[in-house]
C-alpha cells in the first residue's frame, strides 16, 4: 500500500485527508500539518523515507516541496483555483453588501486575481493586493490587511493563510479564507490515481546503473599498496552505501566497473542521491566518473541500455550522467530545468546521406530537435546550443555550418538580443515533405 503525506494549515490537511479518505483509495494518508508554510522542508526531510507520495495543500508548500526534492514526480499539488477566489468574493460581497470594492487580498501572482476579475467582466474598485512569496510572514500579510483595515480603506480582507485568517478574526476584521475547494481536491485525488498507475508501472521496471571511474589503474600503480586498497575500499563504500538505499545489488565488473541492479522507482525515487553519490566519488579519486542508468522489463534490456547510456556518458565533454529508458529515450540533466529528453531515431526523418554530409550524429540532430521543443520556439542560434546543450562555442558554430551546408537547416534573419557585438544570426530546421 502506498503512503501519500498530506502537508498544510490542520484545516486543510484534516479537509483533505476526510474527502480523500471517503474515495476508499488504496492508500493510507498520513497528517502532517505546519504552523507555518516555511516549515514544509523539515516535514519532508522528517518524513520522505515513510512516504511515497506528498500532498501539499497551497501553492507555496508546493513550491517548497519542489525545491527541496529537486523533482515534481513524487508532488500531487492541491493549489487554489478561481473557482476557489470566487467563492471567497462571494461570501465577501454577502457579508460586506459590497461585490468586489474595498478589499485586500494577499496571493501568489498579481495575474492570478486580474484572470479571475477579467472572467467575472465586472467593475471592481478598490482592491488591494499583497504578493507574497516564500520568504514572507503571516505577521508581514496581517500588518498589510490590518492598515488597510485601520485607515478605513477595505471592508474585508481576503487571505490564502489560516495562521492569517485566525489572526484578523481575532481582530475583529472581517475576513474569508481563500482555501481550497472539494473540487480541486477530487481532481489531486485522480492524479493520484494516474501517479500510482505510473510508480506500479515504474516498480516492476528493472533500472541498472553502471558506473566506472576512469584512468584509475594508471595512478594507483605508482601510489603505495595500502592507499590503493583503502582508496578502493572508500569507493566501495560509498557504492554500497548507495545500493542500501535503493534497495540495489552491487557487483563488480572489471576493474573499477561497478554494476547496481535495483528498479526504475527506487532509482528515480533517490535520485538526488544517486547524483551526490556521483559527486562524492569524484572528489574521492579525483577523476572522471562515467555513470549510466538503463531500464527495460527484462535484465537484459535494461543492461544493455545501461551500457549505452555509460558510453554516451563517456563521449561527453563534462561526463554527464545519462539515462536511457525502456523505449529507448535519453535523458540528460534529469530533474534539473535543463533536463532534455530524445530519442535516437530521427525526428523528423532527413535522409542519412543529409547528415553523413553535414558530419552530424543522430544524437546532435535529435539534442537540437529536443532543445528547440523544450523551449517552444522554431528558432535557435550558436548562443543557444552553446548555453543549453553545454557545447563550446567552436563546436556550436560547426554545427550549424555543417547543418547549413547540407540544406538541413535555413538562415532567416538576425537576432537583436544582445548586450554585446553583432546581431547572431537566427536559423531553423528546413521543413521536410
Amino acid at each position: 500500500m502506498f503512503t501519500v503525506g498530506v502537508i498544510g494549515s490542520a484545516t486543510s490537511v484534516h479537509k483533505v485527508i476526510s474527502l480523500a479518505q471517503n474515495l476508499k483509495l488504496k492508500v493510507r494518508f498520513i497528517a502532517l500539518p505546519y504552523k507555518n508554510f516555511q516549515e514544509t522542508a523539515q516535514i519532508i526531510q522528517a518524513h520522505d523515507h515513510e512516504v511515497d507520495f506528498w500532498f501539499p495543500t497551497g501553492q507555496l508548500p508546493y513550491a517548497i516541496a519542489k525545491e527541496y526534492l529537486q523533482t515534481d514526480d513524487y508532488l500531487i499539488p492541491i493549489q487554489n483555483n478561481e473557482a476557489s477566489l470566487y467563492k471567497a468574493f462571494l461570501e465577501a460581497a454577502h457579508h460586506s453588501k459590497l461585490f468586489l470594492q474595498q478589499l485586500s487580498i494577499d496571493e501568489l501572482s498579481k495575474q492570478a486575481v486580474d484572470d479571475a476579475l477579467m472572467q467575472l467582466n465586472l467593475a471592481s474598485s478598490h482592491i488591494y493586493l499583497k504578493i507574497y512569496d516564500t520568504a514572507t510572514t503571516a505577521a508581514e500579510l496581517v500588518a498589510f490587511h490590518k492598515q488597510l483595515w485601520d485607515e478605513g480603506k477595505t471592508c474585508g480582507a481576503i487571505t490564502s493563510f489560516e495562521a492569517v485568517y485566525t489572526e484578523l478574526q481575532q481582530l475583529a476584521i472581517p475576513v474569508y479564507w481563500y482555501s481550497i475547494s472539494h473540487s480541486e481536491i477530487l481532481h489531486a485525488c485522480k492524479v493520484l490515481e494516474e501517479k500510482i498507475k505510473t510508480s506500479f508501472f515504474k516498480d516492476t521496471q528493472i533500472g541498472i546503473c553502471i558506473i566506472t571511474i576512469e584512468e584509475i589503474e594508471a595512478d594507483i600503480s605508482q601510489i603505495r599498496p595500502y592507499t590503493q586498497q583503502y582508496l578502493t575500499l572508500q569507493i566501495k563504500e560509498i557504492l554500497i552505501n548507495l545500493s542500501e538505499h535503493i534497495d540495489g545489488f552491487l557487483t563488480e565488473q572489471g576493474e573499477h566497473r561497478y554494476i547496481i541492479f535495483s528498479t526504475r522507482g527506487a532509482i528515480e525515487k533517490n535520485f538526488s542521491l544517486v547524483r551526490q553519490k556521483i559527486q562524492e566519488l569524484k572528489l574521492l579519486a579525483n577523476k572522471h566518473i562515467i555513470a549510466g542508468i538503463g531500464y527495460g522489463e527484462t535484465a537484459l534490456a535494461a543492461e544493455m541500455n545501461a551500457a549505452t547510456a555509460n558510453q554516451h556518458s563517456r563521449q561527453h565533454e563534462q561526463h554527464e550522467l545519462f539515462i536511457i529508458q525502456e523505449d529507448g529515450t535519453m535523458i540528460e540533466h534529469f530533474g534539473h530545468s535543463r533536463e532534455l529528453m530524445y530519442t535516437n531515431k530521427l525526428l523528423d526523418t532527413p535522409s542519412l546521406e543529409a547528415l553523413k554530409e553535414a558530419n552530424i550524429s543522430m544524437r546532435t540532430y535529435n539534442r537540437i530537435q529536443a532543445l528547440l521543443l523544450k523551449l517552444g520556439t522554431e528558432h535557435f542560434t550558436t548562443l543557444d546550443l552553446t548555453n543549453h546543450l553545454n557545447m563550446e562555442n567552436r563546436n556550436a558554430r560547426r554545427i550549424v555550418t555543417n547543418l547549413s551546408k547540407a540544406g538541413l537547416i535555413e538562415y532567416v534573419g538576425e537576432s537583436t538580443h544582445h548586450v554585446k557585438g553583432r546581431p547572431r544570426k537566427v536559423y531553423r530546421f528546413v521543413p521536410h515533405k
